[in-house]
């Protein structure tokens, strides 16, 4: 019998294949992806084999049932099973029926056997398919690459950005606060001098009208005069904060005096320190700690302040509170010059103090808790 397909016919001899146009048929498939064909008989067993298959053909591959006639002689079939995710097949032809319409046949002994029947297993490997996904892989790779430079630049763009209109903000801002200072030491120096004359006759007035009527009036004036002193000092040291004096400062000394010029005594130290000195401008840090104890006591209704100094490889400051903290919006902007909830106060002076720890490359915080109070943090280091 012949089964015909889309290669050369092949041929029964004997009940097997006609070898000479097997390999034929084999050599003309091999570029087109055959790796090998296996001739297998009705009982599951490699009969030949052409080429060498990357996974061995499966006796289970046949599996004619001899006490089902039916079964023995199936109709022209092709069974194809795709291996290791499609990239290899394995087909099973069965060609069609003799045209011999028996089933079974007589050995020498006269019993009764079905015919042989030669079945083709061929083992492909889809080129074509591979080289599209091996093509696919490489550009769904090379496109994930190049939305991932992509999504790259634009985050850098957009930081770039952000820290470009940051910078441009902080430009506005220091050109501003330059103008600011520059005119507030003009009007400063003027208004000094002509407080200070004030102030004089204000005095005189006090001493002549002890005992009189007056008395009362030239002390509320007196008063008065010394607070816009105090205002207009503080305007010139935000206007002037000038070069920094650094010197050896013995840390104890620092904080001891810082508390001798507050406003308040109920004020807790404590200095842990592995060198006793550090390099600062002495008199600058020194009002940077009375603003700051004097923030802090002002706070707190209970008046307590604890100040914590830790030296290592830096210098740390630490002015607590045991208050009720500060509220956000005022925490937002508690640095910003004129910024103030007092209802005589300047703004200045937590201003004064940032100032002051950045011209000596350091940075302050504040850290707040609503419920257990404001600490200021101030880190300097040691170069």
């Amino acid at each position: 019998g012949q089964a015909r397909g889309r290669g050369p016919a092949w041929e029964m001899e004997n009940d097997s294949f006609n070898e000479g146009e097997m390999e034929l048929f084999f050599e003309s498939l091999k570029d087109k992806g055959v790796n090998s064909i296996a001739e297998i008989n009705n009982r599951g067993r490699v009969f030949r084999t052409w080429g060498k298959p990357v996974l061995p053909f499966n006796s289970n591959e046949i599996s004619f049932d001899y006490n089902n006639p039916s079964s023995v002689m199936p109709e022209y079939a092709i069974d194809i099973n795709f291996l290791n995710d499609g990239s290899l097949v394995h087909a099973k032809i069965i060609p069609p029926k003799f045209d011999d319409k028996r089933k079974f046949k007589f050995n020498k002994k006269g019993n009764m056997v079905p015919l042989k029947r030669r079945v083709i297993l061929m083992e492909m490997v889809p080129k074509d398919a591979i080289m599209l996904q091996k093509r696919a892989s490489v550009e769904l790779v090379v496109n994930f690459l190049a939305v991932a430079f992509l999504f790259f630049i634009v985050t850098v763009f957009v930081r770039m950005s952000a820290r470009y209109e940051k910078l441009e903000k902080q430009i506005i801002k220091d050109s501003q606060l330059k103008a600011l200072g520059k005119m507030s030491a003009v009007l400063g120096h003027e208004i000094k001098n002509t407080i200070s004359s004030i102030k004089g006759h204000s005095q005189l007035l006090v001493e002549s009208s002890k005992g009189t009527d007056m008395e009362e009036g030239a002390g509320y004036i007196e008063r008065d005069i010394s607070y816009l002193q105090e205002l207009t000092g503080q305007i010139l040291d935000f206007a002037k904060t000038g070069s920094l004096k650094i010197e050896k400062v013995y840390l104890d000394d620092l904080a001891e005096g810082a508390v001798e010029f507050s406003d308040y005594d109920n004020i807790d130290i404590k200095i842990d320190a592995s060198t006793p000195w550090f390099m600062l401008d002495r008199d600058k840090m020194q009002r940077v700690l009375i603003n700051l104890l004097n923030n802090g006591a002002s706070l707190n209704t209970d008046k307590r302040v604890q100040l914590n100094i830790k030296c290592d490889s830096s210098l740390k400051i630490e002015v607590a509170d045991n208050g009720g903290g500060v509220d956000k919006e005022v925490e937002d902007r508690i640095f910003e010059p004129f910024f103030t909830t007092k209802a005589k106060g300047t703004g200045l002076g937590l201003a004064f103090v940032k100032q002051i720890v950045e011209s000596h490359n350091g940075t302050i915080v504040l850290q707040n808790n609503p419920k257990k109070g404001a600490t200021f943090i101030i880190e300097i280091p040691k170069s």
